[in-house]
């Protein structure tokens, strides 16, 4: 899958030269502390067990789970993907992003949660979608309010 964002930046496959773009931006605390399953420190060999897991994915449910975000020369400088499991959940399905600090603060996010909410829901057929974020976050809560999602509450020990 394809999919443009704006003139500058877009969607993609995982490809194994994203390693070390990966590795770099992902060993960030603040990544680790947002999000469920990022470890940290992280490594380039994470990185590859990464995109090695998304190949497989793909092959085996023949739709991706995740997809790099990409600056218009094709650099990795996040993700975004479904948390939840695309192949019995077909109704709702939860996301899930990261974006490196280098890009974060420029508006990017919101427009990438706003055009791949509306593509799983226009085109990949999902009715609802849903971003739990830890109540810390208040920089994501932020994007996707602007990416018009709405606040429903809390969730007591969801994650």
């Amino acid at each position: 899958m394809y999919l443009e964002i704006s003139s500058e930046i877009y969607l993609s496959p995982f490809a194994k030269d994203d390693a070390a773009s990966m590795a770099l931006l992902l060993n960030d605390k603040v990544i680790h502390d947002n999000t469920l399953s990022i470890p940290y420190p992280y490594t380039i060999e994470e990185a590859y067990r990464w995109i090695d897991l998304m190949a497989f994915y793909k092959m085996k449910y023949k739709q991706d789970r995740y997809w790099a975000i990409r600056d218009q020369t094709g650099l990795i400088i996040g993700a975004i993907g479904f948390v939840t499991d695309i192949i019995t959940n077909l109704d709702c399905i939860e996301l899930g992003y990261w974006l490196g600090k280098p890009y974060r603060g420029k508006g990017i996010m919101t427009q990438v949660v706003s055009v791949f909410s509306d593509h799983a829901i226009a085109t990949l057929g999902y009715k609802r979608v849903e971003a739990p974020v830890y109540p810390f976050n208040s920089k994501s809560s932020a994007v996707l309010i602007r990416s018009g999602f709405k606040n429903e509450g809390l969730k007591k020990n969801y994650y």
